[in-house]
């Protein structure tokens, strides 16, 4: 009977021994959360806005007027890569004056044809643009502006602006103003005959643009072209005469076929420099921080073609070491401008970031 009275004493004890550090812990972390929640928070500043280097384009010969400049200044300027594919769209109705299953089959092809003729357009990738030999132009005038549209970013739902950094502008372009005999002899055009020569044998080739619609992305702080797709839909009616390898296909021997045809030019842009991706960042004391930076040269430059500093205004804040990781070694009550400076093929770049140094509790999403 004792032994189990000292049983329960034991238990007893132990549980309130337990109690106990519970209540310790509890109190430990109460009081923690409540330091941290007295601790002070720091507030990002609100910059202003950043200008435009132009104004938004608010009539179609000032869009037009806005884009050429760019495209011809992109293609010129000897700090500029180009990368482009065209994609090719045979989706539609086609006009098939063949009986089933003879049709089926040549729906089949159309399916399948895309694919196969989207490889014949050229297609690059990071060729510095005054040296590559055949750069996409954009081939209009103003008179062959139809409409446009103009937006700086993208609104959203929540009352906010995507990329608010860009302008987008597009062209509706009059498809009568494109060369339609200079498409049906075009290098393409003979690329596709020739891969149908072993089956059918292509003649008579007209090509109708139906409509031409360009759209651009431009960097409206630096004044940049970053990027320019022309969608053109064609109707394409050519006659087919087929070989007799592929007489057994089709019981028509001879058809003229009327189908509609879509190319979309992809071209992007990129422009050699060094920038900040974010404008102001808050860290402090102590921290090591990868600052948001973006460079962009050669894509065969290595580091040793290249030299890539960051200058601070102010003295003895922060350091960097040789992968330009930024060190806050103490605080600053005023704000420190980095200036970050590229050396590269001739051409210096430079840009700016704010850094607010503070012993108050930096949020994770403040420059982050």
């Amino acid at each position: 009977m004792s032994h189990n009275n000292a049983n329960r004493k034991t238990i007893l004890f132990g549980a309130l021994i337990i109690a106990v550090l519970i209540g310790i812990c509890f109190f430990c972390v109460t009081l923690y959360a409540k330091k941290e929640i007295s601790k002070p928070k720091f507030t990002m500043p609100e910059l202003p806005a950043q200008p435009s280097v132009t104004a938004l384009p608010t009539d179609k010969d000032e869009a037009y007027a806005y884009v050429q400049r760019l495209y011809d200044a992109a293609i010129a300027a000897d700090d500029v890569e180009g990368s482009w594919h065209t994609d090719v769209r045979l989706d539609g109705e086609w006009e098939l004056p063949f009986a089933e299953p003879d049709a089926a089959a040549i729906r089949y092809i159309r399916d399948h044809a895309a694919e196969k003729i989207a490889p014949l357009y050229p297609s690059v990738s990071d060729v510095l643009l005054k040296d590559a030999p055949d750069v996409p132009l954009l081939g209009i005038t103003v008179q062959d502006v139809l409409d446009f549209t103009a937006e700086q970013g993208h609104p959203q739902d929540d009352g906010t602006v995507k990329d608010d950094d860009r302008y987008f502008i597009t062209l509706i372009v009059d498809p009568k103003s494109a060369d339609a005999k200079a498409m049906a002899e075009s290098e393409v055009c003979g690329k596709i005959a020739e891969e149908l020569s072993p089956v059918a044998a292509l003649s008579d080739t007209q090509i109708e643009p139906q409509s031409i619609t360009m759209r651009f992305t431009i960097d409206r702080v630096s004044d940049q072209l970053l990027s320019c797709e022309i969608e053109r839909d064609l109707l394409v009616t050519t006659n087919v005469r087929l070989t007799d390898d592929a007489a057994a296909l089709l019981r028509a021997r001879e058809a003229a076929i009327t189908l509609p045809y879509g190319t979309t030019l992809h071209m992007d842009i990129k422009h050699f420099g060094a920038r900040f991706l974010e404008r102001a960042i808050a860290v402090n004391p102590g921290d090591m921080k990868a600052l948001p930076a973006e460079v962009k040269v050669d894509a065969a430059a290595t580091k040793a073609d290249y030299t890539l500093t960051f200058t601070p205004s102010v003295a003895n804040v922060v350091s960097f070491d040789e992968d330009g990781v930024m060190n806050v070694d103490q605080v600053c009550k005023d704000p420190v401008t980095i200036t970050m400076t590229l050396e590269y093929d001739g051409h210096t770049y430079t840009d700016e970031l704010i850094v607010y140094i503070t012993e108050w509790e930096v949020a994770t999403n403040v420059g982050a």
